[in-house]
């Protein structure tokens, strides 16, 4: 794999880990008792993905299988930017 597209994966990794975390933020902040207008206001979200979150809240087993998806999507986008068997091991310790 070339370096260019080896740097739009771990660009893309990265990116769905910031949202990952924007959404952490914001479901922390919605168990709060902020109003979703001002979660949208200070974390950037939309309204419409703060009022997704709130609905996760009602349904966990949905939250937690798109919690799942999300990890395995980010694990198989790393897989195909490491280099060696021991950069592998490495993420695996994370």
């Amino acid at each position: 794999m070339n370096t260019i597209a080896q740097s739009a994966i771990l660009r893309e990794v990265w990116e769905q880990g910031w949202q990952n975390g924007l959404t952490q933020v914001a479901l922390n902040m919605i168990r709060a008792k902020i109003d979703p207008v001002q979660v949208a206001t200070l974390t950037g979200l939309s309204i419409e993905r703060v009022n997704s979150i709130c609905l996760d809240l009602v349904n966990p087993e949905q939250s937690a299988q798109l919690m799942r998806d999300w990890q395995n999507q980010s694990e198989s986008s790393l897989a195909e930017v490491w280099l060696n068997d021991e950069e592998d091991r490495a993420w695996e310790d994370l």
